[in-house]
């Protein structure tokens, strides 16, 4: 079964603003085009509870023509040590390369 990825339908032209908030490693991706790479992380005099209450953002400026579909795939990867975590709009894209064989 194909799946296809997420995609944002834009209603009217113009600049949108685009992006996520936590800690750890964001990849955005936004019609093939990454927007981003970070990690983001807790300013140093930052106290852990601010990371739970008002997590740091990353945001990203696009500008989208009215009545475009275009896809957006978001990674995540806790910083830490931790194992690598894929959104499913990841898993999505990798589903529908995987498709295009066939």
């Amino acid at each position: 079964m194909c799946v296809s990825p997420p995609r944002l339908r834009v209603p009217e032209s113009g600049r949108y603003t685009v992006g996520t908030s936590g800690l750890g490693e964001f990849q955005l991706v936004i019609n093939g085009e990454v927007m981003f790479d970070e990690t983001i992380e807790l300013p140093p005099d930052a106290d852990m509870v601010e990371g739970i209450m008002k997590p740091p953002q990353q945001l990203a400026v696009i500008e989208l023509e009215a009545g475009q579909d275009v896809p957006v795939q978001l990674t995540y990867r806790p910083t830490g040590g931790g194992r690598a975590r894929r959104r499913r709009s990841d898993h999505a894209d990798r589903a529908t390369q995987r498709c295009a064989g066939d």
